[in-house]
């Protein structure tokens, strides 16, 4: 669907007149070795997590976009990231991705 947003302060504007207040956003990346081979074929043949100067991937992307729309409605301006399926952690857990 489009964007209808010109300004990140419409689109903030829009979320407190539907009723947001606050939020506790809290994001899980995908750790999986499936980000190499959905990369393949969406992120010019590189896995997803591919970091590269000048160029965000797509989880640097979405986190970007969300971290800048919500973080006026994060309490403490804090937005915990977690990385699961790791090598370390398989399916059975999670890790903090920003350690204190």
């Amino acid at each position: 669907f489009p964007d209808r947003y010109a300004t990140l302060e419409a689109l903030q504007a829009d979320l407190r007149r539907a009723g947001v207040a606050r939020c506790q956003l809290v994001l899980g990346i995908d750790c999986t070795a499936s980000n190499a081979e959905q990369g393949k074929e969406t992120f010019g043949g590189r896995s997803l997590h591919t970091i590269e100067p000048g160029v965000l991937n797509p989880y640097q992307e979405v986190i970007t976009i969300l971290g800048t729309a919500l973080a006026r409605f994060a309490g403490d301006g804090a937005l915990p990231v977690f990385g699961f399926g790791d090598r370390r952690t398989r399916d059975n857990a999670v890790f903090c991705m920003h350690p204190e």
